[in-house]
């Protein structure tokens, strides 16, 4: 659904009443241990991959869980709880879940209750004996409701069986098969631990109502990991499994807006070894970031942002752009900020190099920037803005295999980026405009005036690979006045 808002003093959309049905998708499944027994409280995430849904639980004392899904395609990962001190981990990917959409009825008749289904074109139902499915939008009404498959005599025909014989369907209306997917999740038990002890610069246990704004991050190049949260006497535990992991510290930026991470350290743990970060000894890696406290042990405390980076974020005609997010990290940890309604903002950051990004919003009419890079000293106040051109052209295509046939079932990002070839077709750049997920083998993306290439992130075990990059544009050349590329395929 797409509306338009004009520029007037309040503008404000009425959208009149929302109906929501019920779902008819269910994703359940459990998350266990290698030997079997189920895990309590694992974060069990659902999104659809074409961005218009997300379902959330958390598995009960069984190791169980139970997503409310749409149709489409669906990605399904677990992870540790919020709270942090997860005995386990799960290192697999996620996995990816199909439900079919709708399909259009053409007949609906009916003979001493049993009723005999076509659909529309000869789709293909999808559907086996037993099946609930739904029907709506059928006239005569009677036939709108929930039923169960009672045959199968082809790919578009079916048999269920009702109460009444009312005649023939004038309009057949839609059938919603309800269907439901099982998924197991195993996950690692982790025999490790990271521990230590965490406290303010002046060496008082951090405040009960700010401690959840620290967190002990134990995350391996693969993004494996684990994390954990201060608790009420300052000490930590995270548990992970054998293994290279980067060990660093989130600090909230909002309960700590002058404050940063200690760092960021590599440590290699073994099997059922413990690794003491507040240790005063060689082997630690934090050792140099430590305090003495009052009874003489030791504890890790914060680093401090004693510099900044400001500036501004403007629109292509020199607008400020105001409420637009502004994020930053780096080995100092990270920071975040929104722009005023000056477009001006101001990030409190430690001496390093860091990574700043204005975000507009992933459905705004403005082209998305590559973060820009910058270093900053101690003390120093160091300026980066922003220009937002707008992006009023739209370019749609698909994904296809070498029969040109839409590759529907695809998880992938296509990607845009700017066209740099020189006059003998040498381009030494990639970058990045803009991207955007595949929903069913199909993208739509927005962007500024430009000379774009069009291609493709896929995982290497999808069993396909990009053929080439296409040109935003049939035939190369730029994109302007609002255009609308379609069939760029």
């Amino acid at each position: 659904y797409s509306f338009t808002i004009d520029n007037t003093e309040n503008p404000a959309k009425d959208f009149g009443e929302v109906t929501l049905s019920k779902t008819t998708k269910t994703i359940s499944g459990t998350v266990v241990y290698s030997d079997g027994s189920g895990v309590e409280n694992a974060e069990v995430n659902g999104w659809s991959m074409d961005g218009s849904g997300f379902a959330h639980d958390r598995t009960n004392e069984n190791g169980e869980f139970s997503l409310d899904a749409a149709a489409g395609d669906w990605e399904v990962m677990v992870n540790q709880p919020w709270s942090g001190s997860a005995d386990w981990q799960y290192s697999g990917k996620p996995q990816i879940v199909r439900f079919d959409g709708s399909v259009t009825l053409g007949t609906l008749t009916t003979s001493s209750g049993t009723v005999t289904a076509t659909t529309a074109s000869s789709a293909n139902h999808n559907l086996s004996t037993g099946d609930a499915f739904t029907i709506s939008g059928s006239s005569p009404a009677s036939y709108n409701g929930t039923f169960e498959v009672a045959s199968t005599t082809g790919t578009d025909t079916f048999t269920f069986v009702m109460d009444s014989s009312p005649n023939d369907a004038t309009t057949a209306g839609k059938l919603i098969s309800k269907q439901s997917k099982t998924l197991t999740f195993t996950v690692t038990t982790a025999g490790s631990k990271v521990i230590g002890k965490f406290v303010d610069t002046d060496g008082a246990l951090i405040d009960s109502s700010k401690r959840w704004g620290v967190s002990i991050e134990v995350w391996s190049p693969r993004g494996f990991g684990n994390f954990a949260q201060i608790e009420e006497d300052g000490t930590f535990e995270v548990k992970v499994s054998e293994g290279m992991y980067d060990v660093g510290f989130w600090v909230d930026p909002y309960h700590f807006p002058t404050k940063s991470s200690p760092g960021r350290k590599q440590i290699f743990i073994g099997a059922d070894q413990t690794i003491d970060l507040s240790e005063d000894a060689d082997t630690n890696p934090f050792a140099s970031k430590l305090i003495t406290l009052a009874d003489g042990t030791k504890a890790l405390t914060f680093g401090s942002k004693d510099s900044t980076i400001y500036g501004t974020v403007l629109d292509g005609d020199g607008a400020a752009m105001a409420n637009v997010d502004v994020f930053a990290w780096g080995g100092g940890g990270w920071a975040s900020t929104t722009t005023d309604a000056d477009g001006a903002y101001t990030l409190n950051v430690s001496a390093g190099r860091w990574e700043v990004v204005a975000e507009p919003g992933h459905n705004a009419a403005f082209s998305h920037q590559p973060p820009k890079r910058t270093r900053v000293e101690d003390d120093q106040n160091k300026e980066l803005n922003f220009s937002f051109a707008e992006a009023s052209n739209t370019v749609t295509g698909s994904v296809r295999d070498s029969n040109y046939t839409v590759i529907s079932s695809l998880f992938g990002w296509v990607y845009v980026r700017e066209d740099n070839a020189d006059d003998d077709g040498n381009d030494n750049t990639f970058n990045v405009v803009t991207d955007g997920p595949l929903s069913n083998g199909e993208y739509s993306l927005r962007l500024p005036d430009g000379d774009y290439k069009i291609g493709i992130w896929i995982a290497p075990e999808s069993g396909y690979s990009m053929k080439a990059e296409i040109d935003a544009v049939d035939g190369g050349g730029d994109l302007k006045n609002s255009a609308n590329s379609t069939g760029r395929d």
